[in-house]
């Protein structure tokens, strides 16, 4: 029984030494940098040397030391250490680094206990084996009032990341129906809710916790939250994110005219411009394009699927109308009206005919060029060329086209072989 109560009082007593009182700076400790690296310079010593004991358990107390938390991911972890530019005043200055676990810092009489140890080193690799999702802290101290530089690494997804910056990703305007992706941009076993909770279904992707998928059931605007496990924010206390979604209805049928003229046949058309056209948040078709031969007269009607940017989707009703082209005397050859200048050669001369609504008229022309287009209502021609000199027009309106009228430039000045004068050189305006 006396080696009984001398073996406890022996636990008791090594337990005291091995453990380090919080102190009033462990409780405003940063977290571990989520990239795995961890650089900085231990600061000089304070001269006050608290009552702690060495956090190598070597006899001696710590004296202004540097503390981070972490809460880990797995069973262990290591920290690989390096220093340069130490100084002190010992041979061969160093740094000491030491895991402690033990109660969340609540005050300042809540004891730690070291769970691995560097001590007095310039570089080395720390293990430590931890229990997951629990908070513990990470100390790093001069050794014997040495001051140094050091890098500290270590694997980033064995740490739980601050979810300071945690935000829900995804999109916040959907449709009822569509199933939408979120995903947090840090690793954590999320759990995830929706609000109101029949809004939607959630499903969840395996072995992902920081992704699902919703599948939206009701319209109105809903709260899509995911719940962290332990953060390194604070105590360790779970963090709480939210996202604030509308979902609205199916957009509504819609319908597209399209006219063509045999004579454009065969044809392939695009569908998207015609439906965005009619929605503009529209931003995909199916099909995409429909291909009209050169049999498609006549008018039929076509069913297409559109979906928006929000991923709404919707029907349109295409309406294709093919007419057979012809030659209509209605659109009668315009009528020229009286040169009152012959032009001379290479001359510049404008025609044109009267504007019709809906009338597109097209022009050729023979022994000149057009100085642009030959679509409009009226044309410059440069006289350029040798006989017969003719300019022409043909109007055409939907799928109908009139014969072609023409004016004949029969004469032309030129070259006064007496005085040996050219022509001046004029831009004529002359009318059909």
């Amino acid at each position: 029984m006396k080696k009984i109560i001398f073996f406890f009082l022996i636990f008791i007593f090594t337990k005291q030494i091995v453990s380090a009182q919080v102190e009033n700076d462990i409780c405003t400790a940063v977290c571990l940098p989520a990239n795995g690296i961890l650089t900085g310079m231990n600061p000089p010593a304070d001269g006050v040397s608290p009552n702690t004991m060495l956090p190598c358990d070597q006899g001696t107390s710590e004296d202004n030391p540097t503390w981070y938390k972490f809460i880990p991911t797995g069973t262990s972890i290591s920290f690989n250490v390096s220093t340069m530019n130490c100084v002190g005043t010992v041979t061969s200055p160093s740094i000491q680094v030491t895991v402690f676990e033990g109660n969340d810092c609540i005050d300042t009489n809540d004891n730690l206990f070291s769970i691995g140890c560097l001590d007095c080193v310039n570089s080395g690799t720390l293990t430590a084996n931890v229990i997951p999702n629990k908070m513990y802290w990470l100390q790093i101290d001069g050794c014997l009032e040495s001051i140094c530089n050091f890098t500290l690494t270590y694997n980033p997804s064995s740490v739980a990341t601050n979810f300071a910056n945690a935000t829900v990703n995804g999109s916040n305007t959907v449709c009822k129906g569509s199933t939408t992706a979120y995903k947090v941009n840090a690793k954590s076993n999320w759990a995830w809710k929706i609000q109101p909770a029949q809004s939607g279904t959630i499903v969840n992707i395996a072995n992902h916790p920081d992704s699902i998928n919703v599948i939206w059931n009701s319209t109105g605007n809903v709260k899509i939250c995911a719940t962290s496990g332990l953060s390194c924010i604070g105590n360790g206390n779970p963090v709480t994110i939210c996202k604030d979604v509308t979902v609205t209805a199916t957009l509504n049928p819609s319908t597209c005219n399209i006219s063509l003229c045999k004579k454009q046949l065969p044809y392939t058309y695009a569908l998207l411009p015609c439906i965005k056209a009619l929605n503009p948040s529209v931003m995909s078709v199916t099909p995409t394009t429909t291909v009209l031969t050169n049999s498609a007269l006549g008018t039929y009607n076509q069913s297409v699927t559109y979906q928006s940017n929000n991923g709404c989707t919707g029907t349109a009703t295409v309406i294709y109308k093919v007419d057979k082209d012809s030659i209509s005397t209605a659109l009668a050859t315009p009528i020229p009206i009286s040169l009152k200048k012959q032009p001379c050669v290479g001359d510049e001369v404008k025609y044109f005919v009267a504007a019709t609504a809906g009338v597109q008229h097209e022009w050729s022309v023979t022994g000149g060029v057009f100085k642009s287009s030959n679509i409009g209502d009226s044309v410059t021609v440069k006289w350029n060329g040798t006989a017969p000199f003719k300019v022409c027009a043909k109007a055409t309106k939907g799928c109908t086209t009139s014969t072609e009228g023409c004016l004949t430039v029969s004469k032309f000045f030129t070259y006064d072989t007496t005085t040996y004068t050219r022509c001046s050189s004029f831009l004529k305006t002359e009318h059909f």
